[in-house]
């Protein structure tokens, strides 16, 4: 239940995620909510990751 509210929601992924990333953007935008799926081009690694 949103009671009249709505998000705007960013998802980013890598390739691996892609099609988790579109399925969770179907789902937020049917529920009324604004979702946009960003790819990820570079990434740059953490200290010990």
């Amino acid at each position: 239940m949103t009671f009249g509210l709505s998000k705007q929601v960013g998802i980013a992924t890598d390739h691996r995620g892609f099609g988790l990333q579109e399925e969770l953007v179907a789902q937020l935008r049917a529920a009324g909510h604004g979702a946009v799926g960003l790819r990820v081009r570079f990434l740059i690694a953490s200290p010990g990751g």
